[in-house]
């Protein structure tokens, strides 16, 4: 073919060109849920958590939503977590697979070029008289997205990078509230145990006390023997909960990744007492109307489904002829005899055409599959929505509850510590039995316990409220509700 004879193509390969702006297959759309699957108000019985709509934004970040423990601890801990987990890495390399693709699929929009070369030695039959041939090669093709398959690739691609991506979110939210979860849990066993050590201590004097009485004649044996009793229950105790904090222990060197010696250092941090829980700067929680959709986990199940729909079009577009450019441009060199010489003329430029006539029902039949991976990716996406829902719900309701049972708490500990003190100096002083003592101080200690637990139910709740929102609740979020980054995209694209 003549440069005039490929001339006359470019007319042609221009209107092609422009007709691949149309793609084959549906346009996506975002799917909207119900009204019977959203709640029109998250139901909180406290006024904060219900009041602010879509769009309230948190003061402190979601990505660092544990920070407003203040706990500087617990900040090490979770930034220990997310730079060296193993499932962090997991996902993050799922992430670099999936960008990967993405540059493949778009790589077919691109003309690809291939070269080749090669040299050869002979001997002939007549005189041996010796022959060398030289050559170079390079071939071409562009094929031009006539019904969209390049485009719905780069579309399917793209939005599996974007779940990939909010999977990687919802990682790391789920580590931090484990890491959380877990500190918490090992700041209250370690106040069981000061709470369990003064409990042996008291009790350990109160039986100093029934024993020198027994020698002197005033107590009767039983009780000495019921003071000792005591004392041995209470180291049992003690033994149980030492326990559970080693386990604990355990529990965090597994999610932080932190040799034992280093973790047991930032463990040490904290001052030593009862106080060990940490108190968020706010207990009034607020869950925005859009927590749905900021939760890494909704959100990757939607580019899932984005790209299932994407997909619909790739199959959809392989019904359809492919249209392709074809080029390839080479020379040789021979030399040893009388034909030696250089030679250009391998070349050649051209259009080529596929065109599916009869396949069985092969992509018919894949273009169906491709629709019920779609439906499937959806209901994935409404059971994932609903279950987020109840989630959120469960949150709200634990913490309410929690937060309620924290002041009753706190009220009959500091009752029953009162009537301890009084009965102990009533015992003292002779005008109380040992009897008395033990069930005064059974009291007190079985209060101070609920309140321990309690407290970190509550703390525990908090917890469970972020991660249930992928780290959306606000704390006393502003009275001027500003749009969240999902909305605010949303009407760019709008």
């Amino acid at each position: 073919m003549s440069f005039r004879q490929a001339y006359r193509w470019l007319p042609a390969l221009i209107v092609v060109t422009l007709s691949g702006c149309a793609a084959v297959g549906p346009d996506y759309v975002t799917p909207t849920l119900s009204a019977k699957d959203v709640p029109a108000r998250w139901t909180s019985p406290t006024d904060t958590a219900a009041e602010h709509g879509p769009g309230a934004l948190a003061h402190v970040h979601p990505a660092r939503w544990w920070s407003d423990l203040s706990d500087p601890a617990l900040d090490r801990l979770v930034g220990e977590a997310l730079a060296g987990s193993p499932t962090v890495e997991a996902a993050t390399a799922k992430l670099r697979q999936v960008r990967a693709a993405y540059v493949q699929t778009a790589a077919a929009a691109s003309p690809s070029v291939d070269g080749g070369a090669g040299a050869t030695q002979a001997v002939g039959d007549a005189g041996g008289q010796r022959y060398s041939e030289s050559w170079l090669s390079m071939n071409s093709a562009w094929e031009i997205d006539l019904f969209g398959a390049v485009r719905r690739g780069k579309e399917g691609a793209l939005a599996r990078e974007a779940a990939q991506l909010a999977s990687l979110a919802d990682t790391q939210v789920s580590l931090a509230a484990d890491v959380a979860d877990a500190y918490l849990g090992y700041r209250a066993c370690q106040s069981h145990v000061a709470l369990s050590e003064q409990d042996v201590a008291s009790r350990e004097a109160t039986a100093q006390l029934t024993a020198a009485s027994v020698e002197t004649g005033f107590t009767a044996p039983y009780q000495g023997i019921r003071s000792a009793a005591s004392v041995a229950e209470a180291k049992t105790q003690l033994a149980a909960t030492r326990s559970q904090c080693g386990r604990l222990e355990n529990l965090l060197t597994r999610l932080t990744g932190v040799a034992r010696p280093a973790l047991m250092a930032i463990l040490a941090e904290k001052p030593t007492g009862l106080d060990r829980l940490p108190v968020p700067r706010h207990f009034d929680i607020a869950i925005p109307g859009d927590a749905l959709v900021r939760r890494p986990d909704i959100r990757a199940a939607e580019r899932r489904l984005a790209a299932a729909s994407a997909d619909i079009g790739l199959a959809e577009a392989d019904r359809y002829p492919r249209l392709a450019l074809n080029g390839s441009l080479g020379y040789s060199v021979t030399g040893g005899g009388s034909s030696g010489g250089l030679s250009f003329g391998t070349w050649s430029f051209g259009p080529s055409l596929s065109l599916p006539i009869f396949d069985g029902g092969r992509r018919a039949a894949a273009v169906e599959q491709a629709r019920s991976r779609y439906d499937e990716a959806l209901a994935e996406f409404r059971l994932r929505a609903r279950a987020a829902i109840q989630e959120v719900e469960d949150a709200l309701t634990r913490y309410a509850a929690a937060h309620e049972r924290a002041e009753n708490a706190r009220v009959s500990a500091a009752q029953y510590q009162s009537y301890f003190d009084a009965v102990e100096i009533r015992y003292r002083e002779g005008a109380s039995n040992l009897l008395e003592l033990e069930d005064a101080r059974r009291a007190m200690l079985g209060a101070q316990q609920t309140l321990l637990a309690v407290q970190q139910e509550r703390l525990q709740a908090w917890v469970a409220l972020h991660r249930s929102t992928g780290g959306a609740a606000a704390h006393d979020p502003p009275a001027a509700a500003s749009p969240g980054p999902v909305a605010a995209r949303e009407a760019q694209a709008n």
